[in-house]
């Protein structure tokens, strides 16, 4: 079993390294004049290292399941994960080392021939890659009920804006490229109350219903907007066992995905395929090889190991919202969902007069079609980020409408959290 690095073997590695290239550049004469003016550094060890000795941490490399490399990609996607508030568990360690192993196979292999096959990662094998990089530590995180969680939102939230300018500004994330997704459900044959006018002498306000088919079934809409005002085509999944064609009505759209599953929302792979088939190959030009800013809640389908996995091999930064809180900081939520489902229900009305028994799914994408077309509009889009507080950049719009627990101090949000020791790359998968 790999012996963990100890703290001071991994303080004293960047002053050793940074002796190196100061003799390679020629800031010192001679091994013996660095390790004289870097008393931390031994010249022993430095002599070594220029004789060609590996570094301690990637000596014993051949005995490990991931390379130095790839442990160190796996450690900062830790860290990242853990300045989102999001820290993985062992499982989703294990599974984003066995995506990173994927990769190496897929490089070596071809299409026909299977040059190189690895065994699966073991369960106790993120305990030792843990003992491996002393800074991760396992915790039981404390549970906190869903009412102390409102309590503590202003600081949570102060936190979530201080991340996303840190993020937007480390990653030079430009606003074409900041981008806003979630799901919405709507109930086939479900629609909102809406006024209308009637006349006293016949019947009261009070005893007055308006008739509605009644819940029928699910239907769940992927959504994602961009803060230049585009959107993302959408992802309609339908409650089915199997797809058929003729739910698609004439008017559709071509570039909407249509799509099924038992229960009629995402799944883990629902997402993870939405994110390869439609996110990143849409925004793929627009974003010109510059990194891409996804903001979504935490939902099982958005930090799958699979999801995560593919964000980082093409430039894309999930942050996740502070639960509870999409009302305050969820552009698709302050101002496109709210009017897409009351456009949506006085469209629906009028086939209510009609004494339809039952809306069918044809009949309701259609109406659907028409009323995303009215509601996914630039400014619509752009007052809806704005009204999240993210572009432009305002955290008060979000912030002043829950009271800290103790007075707010005077916020300066151009300040970064503590940056990694290295610069988060993406997974090159």
């Amino acid at each position: 079993m790999t012996r963990a690095k100890s703290h001071a073997t991994m303080a004293r590695e960047p002053r050793l390294q940074e002796a190196i290239n100061g003799i390679n550049s020629g800031r010192f004469t001679s091994a013996h004049n660095a390790a004289k003016q870097m008393p931390d550094v031994r010249r022993s060890t430095l002599y070594d290292r220029l004789n060609g000795a590996q570094p301690q941490n990637q000596a014993h490399e051949d005995q490990q399941i991931l390379t130095y490399a790839e442990e160190r990609e796996l450690a900062e996607w830790v860290s990242y994960m853990t300045r989102l508030n999001h820290a993985p568990s062992y499982s989703m360690i294990r599974h984003m080392a066995e995506n990173l192993l994927s990769r190496r196979v897929r490089n070596i292999n071809d299409e026909f021939i299977e040059y190189v096959r690895y065994e699966s990662i073991g369960e106790q094998w993120p305990i030792r890659f843990k003992r491996r990089h002393p800074y991760l530590q396992t915790i039981m995180p404390r549970l906190i009920e869903a009412a102390r969680v409102k309590e503590m939102s202003y600081e949570t939230l102060k936190h979530y804006f201080v991340t996303i300018q840190a993020v937007i500004e480390e990653h030079n994330i430009q606003t074409e490229n900041i981008y806003n997704m979630d799901e919405s459900g709507f109930a086939i044959g479900a629609i909102e109350a809406s006024k209308v006018v009637i006349d006293t002498r016949i019947t009261q306000a009070s005893t007055y219903c308006q008739a509605q088919p009644g819940r029928q079934e699910w239907v769940t809409a992927v959504e994602c907007i961009c803060a230049d005002g585009s959107f993302i085509p959408p992802c309609i999944i339908f409650k089915a066992e199997n797809f058929c064609h003729n739910w698609v009505p004439a008017n559709t759209p071509k570039d909407w995905a249509i799509s099924n599953n038992s229960q009629g929302w995402t799944s883990n792979q629902h997402g993870a395929d939405w994110l390869r088939q439609c996110f990143e190959p849409l925004t793929r030009e627009k974003a010109n090889g510059r990194w891409r800013l996804l903001i979504c809640d935490g939902h099982d389908s958005h930090i799958s190991a699979d999801w995560l996995t593919h964000c980082f091999e093409n430039k894309i930064i999930p942050a996740l919202l502070v639960p509870h809180s999409s009302h305050l900081t969820q552009p698709l939520d302050i101002g496109i969902f709210g009017p897409l489902k009351k456009v949506l229900s006085r469209k629906l009305a009028p086939l209510l007069l009609t004494q339809v028994r039952q809306i069918q799914k044809p009949e309701w994408l259609s109406v659907f079609i028409e009323a995303h077309h009215s509601v996914f509009n630039p400014r619509n889009i752009q007052n809806s980020f704005s009204g999240a507080g993210l572009v432009p950049f305002n955290p008060e719009k979000a912030l002043h409408r829950v009271p800290p627990l103790t007075p707010p101090p005077v916020l300066d949000f151009h300040s970064t959290l503590p940056k990694l020791q290295q610069p988060l790359s993406p997974m090159q998968f």
